[in-house]
């Protein structure tokens, strides 16, 4: 169903690049708002992407009773448990201070449904309270 304007919302975030091509970054519930700040998953996985060790990151918010959320990294690495010091020092620099992580969980794998896609919803359920 499209709006009064003729857009169909899909919930899709997307850029357009100097040649006007669109790209999907990511999905709008996917945002993880942390003191009124909006904070992209994708853009703090990509930062992480080339983090010593590390073989998968997801990114996700996580309740918290003063900012809403927090966000969350969730690490998968070939070996040792990286510190959430050593993962904010690899991100000066790349990213904001409000888009690190306050939460750090290094785990054995990421939850993936049937299709092999990440399921981000599923990722708090790994935390250790």
């Amino acid at each position: 169903m499209t709006d009064g304007e003729g857009w169909f919302h899909t919930g899709d975030r997307g850029l357009f690049d100097a040649e006007g091509r669109l790209s999907v970054v990511g999905r709008l519930k996917d945002t993880v708002i942390t003191g009124g700040e909006n904070n992209d998953p994708a853009e703090v996985e990509n930062a992480l992407a080339d983090f010593p060790g590390v073989v998968e990151v997801a990114v996700s918010g996580a309740p918290d009773p003063v900012w809403g959320e927090v966000v969350t990294t969730f690490l998968v690495t070939v070996s040792g448990t990286p510190t959430l010091d050593e993962v904010r020092t690899h991100l000066d620099g790349r990213l904001a201070r409000h888009k690190w992580p306050r939460r750090l969980c290094v785990v054995p794998e990421l939850p993936r449904g049937a299709t092999g896609k990440l399921q981000r919803a599923r990722l708090t359920t790994l935390l250790d309270n």
